[in-house]
This record gives C-alpha cells, sequence and structure tokens, in this order.
C-alpha cells in the first residue's frame, strides 16, 4: 500500500501597502510540473493584489529568498534576504525541506528563470525547479499562529515589484494623442490655433504629472 503524500507548501510574501507585505501559500501537493507551479504562484500573487489597474504600470522585477515572521496570521516581517533558505538543523528544527540539500548552486531558481517562468507559465511540462524551492511540510505555517501573541517564524520567496516601463511609454503615448485630438478639435471648432494647443500643451503636463503621482504611490505598495 503506497504511503499517502507529504503535504508541502511554498510561502509567497506580497507587498500591499508601503509598510505592509502579506503571506499566502502554494499547495505543493497538487503541483505535477513547473508550468502549475508557477501557474499557482501567480494566481495566488493576484488574488493578493487586489488592485488589479496597477498590473498595467507595475510589474514583477525581482524576486528574494527570504526569512519571514508572521503575524495574526497574514502580516509579514522580512528578517532575512535575498537569498535566505534554512540549512540542515533549521530544516529539522522547523519543518521545511528542499533538493538537493544542500542547496547548491544558490539561488535555488535564479531571478531572470523565476520571472520568466511567473510571467509566462506555459510550455514547462517538467518538475526541473519544483524541488529547489524551500518549502513547509506536514502542515501550513498559519497552524503555527493559531495563538495571537506567538510569532511563526519560515523562509519563503518574496516578489518585488517595480515599473512597467513598456506600459508607461505607451499610456503617455495615449495621453500625448488624445490631448492632440482634443486640441485640433478646439482649433478647429473656435477657431483658435493658439489656445487649442494651449489647452493641449495644459492636459499632457497635467496628465503626466498624475501619471507619475500614481506611479510613485504604487511603488511605496
Amino acid at each position: 500500500m503506497a504511503e499517502p503524500l507529504r503535504p508541502k507548501f511554498l510561502e509567497v510574501c506580497v507587498n500591499t501597502g508601503e509598510f505592509e507585505k502579506r503571506l499566502t501559500e502554494v499547495n505543493m501537493l497538487a503541483v505535477n510540473s513547473d508550468t502549475k507551479l508557477f501557474q499557482d504562484i501567480k494566481e495566488e500573487y493576484q488574488s493578493v493584489r487586489s488592485f488589479r489597474a496597477r498590473y498595467f504600470l507595475l510589474k514583477p522585477v525581482d524576486v528574494h529568498f527570504v526569512r519571514f515572521s508572521l503575524e495574526n496570521g497574514y502580516r509579514v516581517g522580512i528578517h532575512d534576504k535575498p537569498q535566505s533558505i534554512p540549512d540542515q538543523r533549521e530544516m529539522k528544527d522547523h519543518g521545511y525541506g528542499y533538493d538537493p540539500c544542500p542547496m547548491m548552486p544558490m539561488p535555488p531558481v535564479p531571478a531572470n528563470i523565476f520571472l520568466h517562468h511567473l510571467l509566462k507559465p506555459e510550455g514547462h511540462p517538467r518538475r526541473v525547479w519544483c524541488g529547489r524551492l524551500p518549502q513547509k511540510l506536514d502542515r501550513s505555517i498559519h497552524q503555527s499562529t493559531r495563538d495571537g501573541d506567538t510569532l511563526a517564524f519560515g523562509w519563503g520567496v518574496h516578489i518585488i515589484e517595480g515599473p512597467h516601463k513598456f506600459n508607461i511609454l505607451l499610456t503617455m503615448l495615449i495621453i500625448l494623442l488624445s490631448t492632440t485630438v482634443v486640441s485640433v478639435t478646439w482649433a478647429g471648432v473656435r477657431e483658435d490655433v493658439q489656445g487649442g494647443f494651449g489647452i493641449g500643451a495644459f492636459l499632457i503636463g497635467a496628465q503626466t504629472l498624475i501619471l507619475m503621482m500614481v506611479l510613485a504611490k504604487w511603488a511605496e505598495t
């Protein structure tokens, strides 16, 4: 009789505010390929990120392997980065696993590979990277925080975001085209070329400033 599969969880930390990070988990029992792994990571990441409009102007640009604390079952504090994984003693004491052990070479998954698979998870039917990621064994880390006065500590990945440069330039192009239409329409209807393009210059400046303010705010979250 086959032994039951051992529960495993990948811990994923996601920024949700200027000073707030939250934890989500990927159930590794359901993962049978790198495609499934990164599809699940992407789904969990997007589920935590509630304001989807920002995805157009921000994107994942890096990944850190971190040691973190978990407060109240959701709030994350980062204690060690960017290449922190449990050693053999910590794996035994805290119930973690990865393969190979010891991990050679570091990091478990290079950032460019992780981001490529995360953004384009399809077409990776093998299990090249699944085992290399540090995974919580036997039970979810959330079961360790039922006592509200106790911090739980663990290891996982932290997805880092940055500006999506192409989409920012595309947005600015759309702003330019839309204000040009407004300016030409004003100049034609009012027979006021100077006034039309004065309005266009103001609209371009105002909309660009608003876009930069939005990006600056989102970069903090």
